[in-house]
């Protein structure tokens, strides 16, 4: 009795295998929390991540679509010069046809010139010939009333 009076008051005494498996598991929850923390962590920086991800997507379909912005201006831009190219051409050949044309009046107005400047001369000639005609004429009067 006094055996089990002792046994009754006394601390209880824990078997051996007990004792180990509290502190296995204990240790197991230590290394789960720490796990858990490390994957929270690491969900975290993912998360981080994936927002950068989005953001560089988002970044790069700006820039392609300002590439593509570019490439179309600047197709339309060798458009336009291949145009003004054209044009110019058109404009150089234009130009160099009413030179041509220009010589050729001009050689046709100085043929003119010097066919009117011999006609005009002669005309002169003619018209000083009649001056000199009636001068004389009123010479022999004045010399026919004297």
């Amino acid at each position: 009795a006094a055996l089990a009076q002792g046994l009754a008051t006394a601390a209880p005494v824990q078997p051996v295998g007990l004792a180990q498996e509290q502190a296995a598991t204990s240790a197991g929850i230590e290394r789960l929390s720490t796990q858990t923390a490390t994957l929270s962590a690491a969900a975290t920086e993912l998360d981080h991540a994936a927002v950068q991800i989005t953001q560089l997507q988002a970044q790069l379909k700006q820039e392609q679509l300002a590439a593509l912005v570019a490439q179309q201006r600047a197709f339309r831009d060798e458009q336009k010069l291949q145009n003004s190219g054209r044009l110019l051409q058109r404009t150089e050949a234009n130009a160099e046809q009413m030179q041509r044309l220009m010589q050729r009046q001009r050689q046709a107005l100085l043929g003119k010139d010097s066919f009117l400047r011999s006609e005009y001369e002669k005309k002169l000639r003619e018209e000083q010939g009649r001056l000199q005609a009636s001068e004389k004429r009123r010479q022999e009067s004045e010399s026919k009333l004297q």
